[in-house]
């Protein structure tokens, strides 16, 4: 098992430690918070799979500036209402050199304020858009993708349909928000009508809203969610008998291995939108960075779910030795800065994305384009990959 990951979380009135040679003998400390337990509980655990692979890597080639790095892990119970106790309850204890916060927006939500106020760098794979504010969260950056980029492999492919009508089945929390603000004005913009239906996450039978998405007399349905409510909607697909509408299925459900979460009729006439990371790449075809990611999760436990969790969890720890040793230093004020002037190494070890570059007005990747998401049939997965 690994030790942990990277950025700098640190307590209030500074750093844990730097990289002057006391700091270099202290493990570089990693605090996740995350639904260890509940509903998130599945995809938490490829989180954390992710950032104890990346932190291996990491201590491998030397540590962070020097430090080993280890991982302590926090269940919230997958309850973005327990978040902010613990946040605070780790930032306290004074030991911390980093926070990664949640598998969704719901949990990184409630931590932001708090790393805003004690100068505490921030992880976190949340992608609501109100994340992105580097004024009001300077030391807080997300690896995941903004749902205007990924969500563009969506859209071509609705206007490419010839599609009139799109109605989406979202939940009713914050990650559901982040996709409505993008869907609602692009379909707009090509004249294309759009309908909404939200769902709880917590409900156990979600034919009610998928049936209603069915009878709108949509020519596209597109479907989102996280955790549990991912087999409830797959289920609710077939006992809607809406199968035989067309249907894209979004970057959160792909997260999943659908393939293992469903009859196969459930994911009949639909497409995956996913990172190209999710692609299945012969070993013999697969970067140097990529083969060393997979053989570091390989290690760590069996990949039970598609890699996307894994990738980005994983980069975080990349990110931040390389961030580290452009500022030399582990200090949180730091890090954000050389996070926001990111020079890219020579052989990148991220594999999420082909680039990754913050800037002071965004703080989840500016380099992502379109180009690193893809638009798939849902088909079988080999290591956490779909394979064709």
């Amino acid at each position: 098992m690994a030790a942990g990951i990277v950025f700098a979380a640190a307590a209030c009135g500074g750093p844990a430690g730097d990289s002057n040679a006391a700091g270099a003998e202290k493990p570089f400390k990693i605090v996740y918070i995350v639904g260890k337990t509940g509903l998130l509980q599945n995809t938490a655990k490829a989180g954390i799979a992710g950032l104890e692979a990346g932190a291996d890597v990491v201590n491998a080639s030397g540590g962070i500036n020097g430090r080993q790095v280890e991982v302590e892990v926090v269940d919230n119970q997958s309850d973005g209402a327990k978040v902010a106790s613990l946040v605070q309850k780790a930032i306290s204890g004074g030991d911390v050199d980093m926070l990664s916060v949640g598998v969704s927006s719901n949990e990184a939500l409630p931590a932001a304020p708090l790393s805003t106020r004690n100068k505490a760098l921030m992880m976190t794979v949340g992608s609501s858009p109100d994340l992105n504010d580097p004024k009001k969260y300077p030391y807080l950056f997300s690896t995941v993708g903004k749902p205007g980029v990924v969500l563009q492999k969506g859209l071509d492919s609705i206007v490419a349909k010839g599609a009139k009508k799109v109605t989406a089945v979202l939940p009713s929390d914050a990650f559901g928000d982040g996709q409505s603000v993008v869907l609602k004005p692009a379909l707009a913009a090509k004249g294309i009508d759009y309908t909404e239906i939200r769902f709880k996450p917590t409900d156990v039978d979600l034919t009610a809203p998928v049936l209603k998405a069915k009878n709108s007399g949509a020519d596209v349905i597109y479907f989102d969610a996280s955790g549990s409510a991912v087999p409830q909607l797959l289920a609710a697909r077939v006992k809607a008998a809406a199968t035989d509408v067309p249907a894209i299925m979004g970057y959160s459900i792909s997260a999943s291995d659908v393939t293992a979460l469903a009859d196969q009729k459930a994911l009949d006439n639909a497409e995956l939108l996913v990172y190209n990371l999710q692609e299945y790449k012969p070993a013999a075809e697969q970067p140097k960075a990529r083969s060393t990611f997979l053989d570091a999760v390989k290690k760590v436990g069996d990949i039970d779910q598609t890699i996307t969790i894994y990738g980005i969890s994983y980069d975080q720890v990349i990110l931040a030795q390389a961030a580290a040793e452009q500022a030399k230093s582990t200090d949180p004020q730091k890090l954000a800065a050389a996070l926001e002037n990111l020079q890219a190494p020579s052989a990148p070890g991220w594999v999420a994305f082909q680039e990754y570059g913050f800037s002071s007005k965004d703080h989840f990747n500016a380099k992502m384009s379109p180009d690193d998401f893809a638009l798939i049939p849902v088909t079988s997965t080999v290591d956490g990959q779909f394979k064709p």
